[in-house]
């Protein structure tokens, strides 16, 4: 248990590829209910079990997360032949779709990153979307999940031109 503390404790914010994309505040939080779990069965206290578990999460980075530090590309905006590149593929339309309804009926007025460069995403037309200003200050630097790219690529193949990919580039 303590080696996969010190281990789990180290680690930065960038994804584990071969533990499927889980980051350190998944982690900590993991290690911290374990903690927990463990502390109760050896000490039946509910009490210190809560305590260890909450300062282990706390240590390991289950609050907060941080900002993810890995190499990011050195130019954040998007040229204007990108800019007018994604709006044109996009139809000059927003390309959010909520889970429940229909596409975005809004123009599109930002080019914006799926794949956030704050996050490591590369500034290129495959990792860019157009959407409406709501939409993009909504998202703001929060990762997609691999379901929802999943349903922005399914759901380009519709209005995109022909020949034009559909998959998002994220780095």
């Amino acid at each position: 248990m303590g080696c996969w503390l010190l281990i789990l404790s180290r680690c930065d914010n960038t994804p584990f590829s071969h533990l499927g994309g889980v980051n350190r505040q998944r982690v900590g939080w993991v290690l911290a209910s374990l903690v927990g779990v463990w502390v109760w069965q050896r000490f039946h206290s509910p009490v210190f079990a809560m305590v260890a578990g909450v300062l282990v999460g706390v240590v390991c980075g289950g609050v907060g997360g941080g900002r993810w530090r890995g190499p990011v590309d050195g130019r954040r905006l998007f040229t204007p032949g990108q800019r007018a590149h994604i709006f044109a593929r996009a139809g000059h339309r927003c390309e959010h779709k909520p889970w429940w309804w229909f596409r975005c009926p809004r123009s599109a007025t930002h080019a914006d990153h799926v794949h956030p460069h704050s996050r490591g995403g590369a500034t290129s037309v495959g990792n860019g979307q157009a959407l409406c200003a709501h939409h993009n200050l909504v998202k703001g630097a929060r990762v997609p999940s691999r379901w929802e790219v999943w349903r922005l690529e399914r759901r380009r193949v519709k209005y995109f031109p022909a020949g034009e990919p559909v998959q998002v580039m994220r780095r």
